[in-house]
């Protein structure tokens, strides 16, 4: 059994994962090699898109939860959104719709 430290919302908390020697098993909260919850990545975003700097979500997150947060994982996590974005400007826009306009 491994014991994997995982970042929620309110806390980190550690969580014993059996040995899937097969790899049949599929998580279904947090994929297979992840560390956060989406919840965590969706605050990160949200406290970015309203202006504020990395130092600032890295105090906030550090007085809200008393989770430590690297600038560096913020980065990472507005990088990923930043990225899609871009690809999403530049691809057409029927990709995007799923329905027709008339």
């Amino acid at each position: 059994m491994a014991i994997v430290a995982m970042v929620t919302a309110d806390q980190e908390v550690s969580v014993n994962v059996p040995r899937d020697r097969s790899s049949g098993f599929e998580p279904t909260l947090v994929g297979k090699y992840e560390k956060r919850l989406p919840v965590f990545n969706e605050q990160i975003i949200s406290l970015y898109s309203r202006g504020m700097t990395l130092r600032d979500i890295q105090s906030h997150l550090q007085e809200m939860y008393a989770v430590e947060v690297s600038a560096e994982l913020i980065r990472q996590v507005t990088d990923a959104v930043f990225e899609r974005s871009q690809r999403m400007e530049s691809s057409p826009l029927r990709e995007h719709l799923s329905y027709r306009l008339s």
